[in-house]
């Protein structure tokens, strides 16, 4: 700031003044808030900086961070390298043995598909899985051009597929055992499997069951027996009831799938004895 000094009716005064700062008229109050700060910065064409979070997204779509070398991003539980290591997805299993009937399209095959839970299929799965497939060897595409229209592009099951369904069929992982839906999809092919294969996949289902029978009954068993049973309580029951009824019924598909498996084994136990023997 600079001093001025006047002579003004035989008295001294002394005038203040302040150096405006740039994108500021001298004499105005400094600016506050953000409002004000975003104002000052676009009057003095100062560039805004880009926040942490602006900065990480930026780097994750130019692969660079800011060392200059790409961060490999982590496997996700739905990728390509997830599904192989983890014996497939139910998506993958329905695709393949859905294009066992023959060469379809992306629309018919999509309509065909059924998913255990009765949910739809979208396209934004399908596709991306029919893509790791043709680059897996386990289809192949033909294209057919059609005029005034997009190509239609055709797919083929190749025996590297039918392998590939067969050991998916063939493998339950124990992290995937205690959801229905993976095991069920598995169940419904299982005529193409042997024997030795579905008694695999069914003990790890009953492995999975009666893990979570334990667990429902723990729920049940920490009800006061004195207090009125809430809807929680009717819930958990009928849990215990379900889980129960479905680990009897898994053990007899294993004592039965073990006979086929070795005859001399079914003759020399079978049905109810070894039933029991599977529940201990």
């Amino acid at each position: 700031m600079s001093l001025a000094t006047s002579r003004m009716s035989g008295m001294s005064s002394v005038t203040v003044t302040h150096s405006a700062a740039p994108g500021r008229v001298a004499g105005t109050a400094p600016p506050r808030g953000r409002r004000g700060v975003r104002g000052a910065r676009r009057a003095s064409g100062t560039p805004r900086a880009p926040c942490g979070r602006a900065r990480r997204r930026r780097a994750g779509r130019t692969g660079e961070s800011a060392g200059g070398q790409g961060r490999p991003r982590p496997e996700s539980p739905g990728s390509g390298a997830g599904r192989r290591q983890t014996g497939g997805m139910v998506l993958d299993i329905l695709v393949l043995a859905t294009l066992q009937e023959g060469p379809l399209h992306g629309y018919e095959l999509k309509r065909r598909v059924v998913r255990p839970s009765l949910s739809t299929v979208s396209n934004n799965s399908l596709y991306p899985a029919l893509r790791r497939f043709e680059e897996s060897g386990a289809v192949t595409v033909a294209v057919e051009q059609q005029e005034g229209r997009p190509a239609r592009r055709t797919y083929s099951l190749t025996e590297v597929g039918r392998r590939q369904l067969v050991e998916r069929i063939s493998t339950l992982p124990a992290e995937k055992a205690a959801n229905d839906e993976e095991f069920a999809v598995r169940f419904g092919l299982f005529d193409q499997v042997g024997p030795e294969a579905r008694v695999a996949v069914l003990r790890e289902r009953l492995s999975a069951v009666e893990h979570k029978l334990a667990t429902a009954r723990e729920l049940v068993a920490a009800h006061d027996a004195h207090a009125p049973a809430s809807h929680r309580d009717l819930a958990a029951a009928r849990l215990v009831a379900v889980l129960d009824d479905e680990r009897r019924w898994t053990a007899e598909l294993i004592a039965a799938e073990a006979g086929r498996a070795d005859p001399d084994a079914r003759s020399a136990e079978s049905g109810a004895p070894a039933v029991a023997r599977l529940l201990g």
